[in-house]
Order: structure tokens, then C-alpha cells, then sequence
């Protein structure tokens, strides 16, 4: 890519973004983290003006007031906005869904674009929530209003205990984590930044009072130490654990991530082995036994012993219940 055309497409990640770092930049640019800041300066050059953020999350900002040019997109990105307006289209958890559309037309009608359906791509979650869609969009659309304005959220909430608790929430940011909505937020009633699923809230009013964020939480930068790639950062110790899988299931263990830093062992066409960090100990036994003999813990002691007192436990509710006979 020529010197032009990378000077271009920074502009368009600038504009499209707050702030960028050097090296993400790099990154998309696809080029060494030495050249970002010439390609800046061709940028000032031509008028646009480009400041620099310190700080651990800091970066390059442009002003979004000046001159953007009209970018056309050709026909192989075209292609790819046409797959994924298929593909959000048919999922039941995107709550942005009616104005998506309409920004979508509307860039489809601006690069006259005309999409051709074929065969409908089919989106099948295999555990979809209780809660009806429509449900889960007035909740997304209540705490986005309030997480923009920084307003205040009373909720009735049912928590893991199953207890029905009334708080009031000051709604960071929303994120999705396991095909589930939830909204990162400051709750009144115990003084913490806590994490809240959104389909677990039974009732909402939005308060007419305000809220500044808490000492501890900066905007646009302090949501990652509570969320990263593997989820809720601060919900739990990670505790470290090596299964063997055996069987039909010694493949099938290695389609996912489990947990974090996760190495697979493929011992041989029977045998894998996986070493990972897991998080929420309670759950760690329930995720063994759901795989059945084919899944053997080897490390660490405690969850050998939690595997079997919990399938004791099993057996025992199954010898006490009563059998059903003709």
C-alpha cells in the first residue's frame, strides 16, 4: 500500500474512533509504528488536526469537525457490509437492530449497491434467554440513555441467590459476555462497581438525578480493568486446571476456549489435554462432570474432590427420588 493510501485510511480510522494508540494504528495500517507518525504529519499538512492523548490509554484524536472526503467503498467491502447486515439481522440479541438498518440503506443507497439475497444465513443460539427480545431491548435502550447522560437507574434485580433486591445503579457501559447483555455499573446499595445481567433485572425507572463517575473508574479507559477478552476481570480468583479428555470428546475439547492462557495437548487421536485458567470455582466441578467419564481432572487436588463429592451428591438425590413405574 502506497504512502497515500495508508495516510487515507489512518484519517478514516481516526474519524471512525476517540483515540487510537501508535501502535494499534501500526497495526492496522499495517506497517512499523515508526512510519505512524509521518503519515500524521502528511495528515496536518493538509489541514487536519491531530492532537496527542497521554497516558497508559492514550494516543492520536483528530478534530471531528473538520473536512472528512466521501469514501466509496468497492465491491469487495461492499460484500462484506452486505454479510454482516445478513448476519445482525438474524441474530435475536442485537438491540440496535431498527436504526442499524436504517444506516445500513442508507449506505447501500449512497454507493449504489444492491444487494442480492440467495440462500437466508441462519443464526441458531442453542440456549436463548428466557426473557422475549423486546424485553431485552427496552432494558439495553433505558441503560444506554442513562449510561450517555450519566443518569441514574433504580432496578429491582434478581441476583444469583435468587433473592429480589432493589438498587440503585449508576449504568458505565454495556457489553456482551457469553451470548448474554450485561451493563458494568456503580451500585448504591453496596458501594462497588459490580457487573448486572441485563435479562436478571425485573423492573427499571430511570431517576432524574445525575451521577460522576467514582475515583476509580475513567472514562473511556478504566472499563478494561473490569472487562477483557475473557469477560468480567474482577468477578472471581482464576484458578489454574489440566483435564484430560478421552474418547468422542478428545476432539471435540478442542473447538473452544475454556479459559484463559488455554495450551491443548493432542496425545494421540483418543487423547487431549487441556491446561487453563477457569474462573467461578463453584461452576469449575459442574463443567467436568458435564463431559462424564470422558473427562479426567489431573490437576489441581481440590477439583478431583469437588468432581466426586458433587457427583456423590448425584447419586444420592437419585437413589432418594421416587421412581415413576407403569
Amino acid at each position: 500500500m502506497y504512502k497515500t493510501a495508508k495516510c487515507i485510511k489512518m484519517l478514516m480510522i481516526l474519524f471512525a474512533r476517540d483515540v487510537v494508540s501508535i501502535r494499534e494504528l501500526a497495526k492496522l495500517l499495517e506497517t512499523n509504528p515508526r512510519n505512524v507518525p509521518e503519515y500524521r504529519k502528511e495528515l496536518e499538512a493538509a489541514g487536519y488536526t491531530i492532537t496527542t492523548v497521554e497516558g497508559k490509554y492514550g494516543g492520536y484524536r483528530i478534530n471531528k469537525k473538520d473536512f472528512f472526503p466521501t469514501v466509496h467503498l468497492d465491491e469487495n467491502e461492499m460484500k462484506a457490509m452486505s454479510d454482516s447486515f445478513e448476519y445482525l439481522t438474524k441474530r435475536l440479541d442485537f438491540p440496535s437492530l431498527p436504526a442499524y438498518k436504517s444506516a445500513m440503506e442508507k449506505m447501500f443507497a449512497a454507493n449504489h449497491y444492491k444487494m442480492e439475497r440467495h440462500d437466508e444465513l441462519l443464526i441458531i443460539p442453542r440456549h436463548p434467554l428466557a426473557m422475549p427480545q423486546e424485553e431485552i431491548q427496552r432494558r439495553y435502550v433505558a441503560l444506554s440513555y442513562c449510561a450517555d447522560n450519566r443518569v441514574k437507574m433504580e432496578i429491582e434485580y434478581r441476583s444469583n441467590d435468587n433473592h429480589m433486591r432493589r438498587r440503585v445503579i449508576h449504568p458505565y457501559k454495556l457489553y456482551m459476555y457469553d451470548d448474554a447483555w450485561f451493563v458494568l455499573a456503580y451500585c448504591e446499595l453496596v458501594k462497588e462497581i459490580r457487573y448486572f445481567k441485563i435479562n436478571r433485572i425485573t423492573r427499571f425507572f430511570t431517576l432524574p438525578d445525575t451521577f460522576d463517575y467514582v475515583y476509580s473508574y475513567r472514562e473511556g479507559s478504566a472499563w478494561h480493568e473490569w472487562l477483557d477478552e475473557y469477560g468480567m476481570k474482577r468477578n472471581g480468583e482464576w484458578y489454574e486446571v489440566k483435564l484430560k479428555f478421552t474418547g468422542r470428546f478428545a476432539m471435540l475439547a478442542q473447538d473452544y476456549l475454556y479459559g484463559k492462557d488455554q495450551v491443548i495437548e493432542c496425545v494421540d487421536e483418543n487423547t487431549t489435554i487441556l491446561t487453563m485458567k477457569m474462573q467461578y470455582r463453584d461452576s469449575i466441578p459442574n463443567f467436568v462432570l458435564k463431559f462424564g467419564g470422558f473427562c479426567e481432572v489431573l490437576e489441581p487436588q481440590w477439583l478431583k474432590d469437588d468432581v466426586i463429592a458433587k457427583a456423590q451428591e448425584i447419586i444420592d438425590a437419585l437413589k432418594g427420588a421416587p421412581c415413576e413405574t407403569e
